[in-house]
């Protein structure tokens, strides 16, 4: 498959140390200052070494893996090691704190940290780019961590101890009768233990933050 966008030679090796906030810089100016890119690639290095998720999938016989760094989404080819990286003002990407990757859609979901929003980008478009979709309400605020599957989107806001289910499609940036941002249900009473989610085939696992209570699992029972 030919993906549209940057695509950048990961190198293993960087000429100085590098700080999170120095490639935050760098990252929002792609697009606005950069030419081509020329992002220190000790960047990719740092943002893989601090990851909180990676996403991993196979597509065309080649394995894959997305993981963010604050304000970038960067996905690397484990086959020949290439980078493409999307960041810069018009992503609107400030502080990503988790990532899910839908197959069937081919689209990548962060959550940003304080607002909750939850913003979706096309797999195939890298660079400077904005985001297909954005999910804002005043109830993902409290949300750490999110999962995909190919209808709807799971939001576990950690203040409430619920998840919060939506349309994969919600979208408040465009006219009201379109948007679908209604909940479409809530899962209660969550622990609060729980780290993080992820979905296998029909169920929410719940992780622990405690390794010795093992995950628990949710039925998914929606059309």
């Amino acid at each position: 498959m030919i993906k549209l966008g940057l695509i950048l030679s990961l190198i293993t090796s960087s000429s100085f140390a590098l700080t999170t906030q120095e490639c935050e810089t760098q990252f929002i100016e792609l697009g606005r200052g950069l030419t081509k890119a020329q992002i220190d690639p000790g960047c990719y290095n740092l943002a893989q070494e601090n990851a909180q998720k990676i996403s991993s999938w196979k597509l065309d016989g080649s394995s894959f893996e997305i993981f963010t760094v604050k304000n970038a989404i960067i996905n690397k080819n484990i086959n020949t090691e290439k980078i493409m990286l999307l960041s810069g003002e018009k992503s609107t990407l400030t502080d990503i704190i988790a990532l899910d990757y839908n197959n069937a859609r081919n689209e990548i979901f962060v959550l940003e940290n304080n607002t909750g929003e939850i913003k979706s980008f096309s797999n195939y478009l890298y660079g400077n780019i904005a985001p297909a979709r954005v999910l804002r309400t005043e109830q993902l605020i409290g949300t750490i961590d999110i999962a995909v599957n190919d209808k709807y989107i799971f939001a576990y806001n950690k203040r409430e101890n619920n998840i919060l289910v939506y349309q994969i499609e919600a979208n408040y940036r465009v006219r009201s009768e379109l948007q679908k941002i209604d909940l479409v249900t809530t899962y209660h009473d969550i622990p609060e233990t729980v780290s993080s989610i992820h979905i296998e085939a029909d169920e929410i696992i719940l992780t622990h933050n405690d390794d010795e209570i093992e995950p628990t699992k949710i039925k998914i029972e929606l059309n």
